[in-house]
């Protein structure tokens, strides 16, 4: 079972999570267009104030403080910063992870990373991420406004991302039995992989999107796509 988990499943998982990437890709694609540029004449208060130029840092300033204030930062910032966090060290953590890269360079010659994290702050990166996901489960049971949108699918999605850091921690720190913990372990990177094209997770692929080709979606980039 042991061996099978971690071949042939693992590459099923791995497959479907690319094609399902890439069906996601193209019906990002497939279900926007490109706006036309339309050509508007700068009204007059933005040429000019009082006769003099408008300083540009200074609209470009308030442009960003108006974006921030009826943003999800302005409206909760203390979410904002858990969030924030949450996907710094969700992004960070297996990608520097010691024992990840020794399993790459084993299979493939090469490692994830140039450098990798010590072993303590894997802890502590791991802890975080953890703390943040109970942080995420009490809000949807205790705050109103969002138990009232929460559903247990909501539920299913914070344990599946949760089951890969709970598991792959007790597996470093070799609690319970090694092999039993790696089973779980790989079964929930796997289900995790799987998941990611078809649930919420999905966001992973449209924040990037959106805020590069999307109008009107705090752009990163020209954002010349529209739904």
């Amino acid at each position: 079972m042991y061996e099978f988990i971690r071949g042939p499943m693992a590459w099923v998982s791995f497959l479907i999570f690319i094609s399902g990437s890439a069906y996601q890709i193209i019906g990002f694609f497939r279900n926007t267009s490109k706006q036309e540029e339309f050509a508007f004449s700068k009204p007059s208060y933005v040429q000019h104030t009082r006769g003099q130029p408008v300083n540009k840092k200074l609209l470009s300033f308030k442009d960003i403080k108006y974006s921030i204030k009826y943003s999800m930062i302005g409206f909760d910032p203390f979410f904002s910063v858990i969030t924030i966090i949450f996907h710094i060290c969700i992004l960070i953590l297996p990608f520097l992870l010691y024992e990840h890269n020794a399993i790459f360079e084993i299979l493939w010659g090469f490692p994830l990373s140039p450098f990798t994290l010590p072993e303590n702050v894997s802890d502590i990166l791991t802890f975080t991420i953890i703390a943040c996901i109970f942080y995420f489960i009490l809000r949807r049971i205790f705050i109103r406004r969002v138990r009232s949108i929460t559903t247990f699918y909501d539920y299913y999605i914070l344990f599946i991302v949760a089951a890969p850091f709970i598991t792959g921690f007790l597996l470093l720190h070799n609690i319970f039995s090694y092999k039993t913990i790696a089973i779980f372990h790989i079964l929930s990177v796997e289900l995790l992989f799987i998941s990611l094209p078809f649930s919420k997770l999905s966001h992973m692929f449209f924040f990037i999107l959106n805020r590069f080709y999307i109008r009107n979606e705090f752009s990163f980039g020209k954002g010349d796509r529209i739904w």
